[in-house]
């Protein structure tokens, strides 16, 4: 495969992808921007720590050691809802996987055939958070509809200390502008707290707000360099 691109927001290494297969013996080699894995005579089982919390890292590993010819145990695994839902679908194939959604999962081999229904995929809730903050900016009244509420735990809990009316049901989230915002002090984390994706519309939201926010901005350390293009629009923003 050749070296990952992607938005330019700070380290976004693939040593931990490249560990975990070494561990689970496939060989490594790069040469200018190619790197390659390869495993002829198959993967083997065994443990692996990520160093670092991993949602896709999480979510690779588990789906190749699926195919090893021994149990595999990851540690420090990602808790978000995409890698539940991943695991699912794997299961729906087959798979006997443990423990998604906690740190801890363990994959057993397997013999994978396709579903013999369809699989829905979960709702995006970077995307609905997205639109939340919109409604909360602007909005008489915004319902997003289609979600999965307990999937936004920190984006309700933040809405609702910046003093946003919410309505929540089974599958929708209605929210609508306030007629003051209220300051706050946020800090992205890997789930279940805050998400980075979630970051940058909520600190546009929080531009907006009557008194001094503070966003801390924990996985990526690029994530703030938009802020620049914010400040020439008005935005009133100190990086520290």
């Amino acid at each position: 495969f050749p070296h990952p691109g992607g938005d330019v927001i700070g380290e976004r290494p693939i040593d931990l992808f490249v560990s975990a297969f070494q561990a689970l013996g496939a060989a490594f080699s790069e040469s200018d921007d190619t790197y390659t894995l390869s495993a002829p005579s198959g993967l083997s089982g065994g443990e692996f720590f990520f160093r670092v919390v991993t949602v896709t890292g999480t979510e690779a590993v588990m789906m190749a050691a699926t195919q090893a010819k021994a149990p595999v145990t990851l540690k420090n695994c990602a808790l978000e809802p995409e890698v539940i839902a991943t695991a699912e679908y794997l299961k729906l194939c087959g798979a006997r996987i443990e423990g998604a959604g906690t740190s801890t999962i363990i994959i057993y081999p397997s013999a994978l055939t396709p579903p013999a229904n369809p699989y829905r995929i979960i709702p995006d809730r970077i995307e609905a958070a997205s639109f939340l903050a919109l409604g909360a900016l602007a909005a008489t009244e915004l319902t997003v509809t289609g979600v999965e509420p307990a999937h936004l735990d920190s984006v309700l809990n933040a809405l609702t200390y910046v003093g946003v009316p919410i309505r929540v049901t089974k599958d929708s989230i209605t929210v609508s502008a306030p007629e003051k915002l209220l300051p706050t002090r946020l800090r992205t984390h890997e789930y279940p707290g805050f998400a980075t994706d979630a970051h940058p519309p909520f600190l546009i939201l929080l531009t907006q707000a009557e008194g001094e926010s503070v966003m801390i901005e924990s996985i990526f350390d690029g994530r703030l360099k938009y802020t620049d293009e914010l400040v020439k629009m008005g935005a009133d923003i100190k990086i520290v």
